[in-house]
């Protein structure tokens, strides 16, 4: 078995926390720390939360409820540098969304990302990180906009500048920045027409990978196989997944561009050869563990010089394949310089490392 040298946390709850749960965090130690400490205020059940010491391979353990997935989203919107993006994935993927009948824009309901789902004007989330080389600082919170819309930094027509509340967001990373300010629905719902018109999402920030306790979908596997194939990072994918079938020998997506993403089926045109076997067999036949761990290896290639985020990592994977599977991120995440956090609920996870 693959040993790592380990140590825990225990991080307190704080007296007011609405959770009772305690969460520890187990923390790898790395050299050339990328985000060394992280400070949560105000975000989701986190009212004041901090993680300290922390080193290229970072795993939270807890029971359900105690905080884990928020932590993870709350690492996403700091390392996008407040993308809107980030916003509408951190609340399309818990169902957080807003409909209005006479209005046909989809909006994403964002209230539910302020401590307590207080959403008024004054309602603030911030968080701080600090590395060894910068301290950066990214904030969201709820502003009566000015009247003088001229100052809104999104590019909107006047039909849609209506709505007297927004949101005030702001990225420092010790440099000079300017707020970005973002119009609301009275409700706290956030247009997605304002997504591709935020300057905060044409600033380059790091890559960034997050996998759900859902599965990724087949458009995502596609869409992250396309950047590895015909390049030295190919050669993982396949070592990955014989961390589960060891005669697995290629990996291929299948199918025109239109068919790629037609089937409707969560784990399509993508098959691999094995050993001795002729046929191609559909990776949807192999199992979830198999796509899991294909997930994984993705996430990782993609993340190059980033930060991968993973809920619930061991997610279909057996308990007998975990000790290789924090093997392969280990080595490759050294390997492509990349920070990670994962979360676990599961004493087989953190005891096979």
């Amino acid at each position: 078995m693959h040993h790592l040298e380990t140590t825990i946390f225990h991080l307190v709850k704080p007296s007011n926390i609405r959770y009772d749960n305690l969460v520890s965090l187990l923390r790898f130690w790395e050299f050339q720390l990328m985000i060394d400490d992280v400070n949560i205020k105000g975000f989701r059940g986190l009212q004041d939360f901090s993680m300290k010491n922390l080193g290229r391979i970072n795993l939270l353990v807890g029971t359900n409820n105690s905080g884990k997935s928020s932590i993870l989203e709350a690492l996403e919107l700091m390392s996008s540098r407040g993308s809107l993006r980030s916003i509408w994935s951190a609340t399309s993927r818990r169902g957080e969304r807003l409909w209005f009948e006479d209005d046909p824009r989809r909006y994403s309901d964002v209230s539910h990302l302020f401590y307590g789902h207080r959403f008024e004007v004054g309602s603030k989330i911030e968080i701080c990180a600090a590395s060894d080389a910068t301290n950066k600082r990214f904030s969201m919170e709820v502003v009566w906009l000015p009247e003088d819309k001229s100052e809104l930094i999104v590019d909107l027509p006047p039909s849609e500048m209506n709505d007297p509340l927004g949101l005030k967001l702001e990225w420092k990373n010790g440099l000079p920045s300017q707020p970005l300010l973002v119009p609301l629905s009275t409700r706290g719902g956030l247009s997605s027409r304002y997504i591709s018109r935020s300057s905060l999402d044409k600033i380059d920030s790091p890559p960034i990978q997050f996998i759900s306790t859902a599965a990724l979908s087949q458009e995502e596997v596609l869409s992250l196989f396309d950047e590895v194939v015909l390049t030295p990072e190919e050669d993982l994918l396949v070592e990955a997944l014989r961390t589960i079938e060891p005669d697995i020998e290629r990996i291929a997506p299948i199918g025109s561009d239109r068919s790629r993403f037609a089937s409707g089926v969560r784990q399509g045109n993508i098959v691999v050869k094995l050993l001795n076997h002729r046929d191609r067999i559909p990776i949807g036949s192999m199992g979830d563990g198999i796509w899991r761990m294909l997930g994984i290896a993705l996430s990782l290639v993609n993340a190059k010089n980033g930060i991968l985020l993973i809920d619930e990592i061991d997610t279909g994977l057996h308990y007998s394949v975990l000790s290789k599977m924090w093997h392969l991120v280990k080595t490759t995440s050294e390997r492509l310089n990349i920070q990670v956090f994962a979360t676990t609920h599961s004493r087989d996870c953190y005891e096979s490392l």
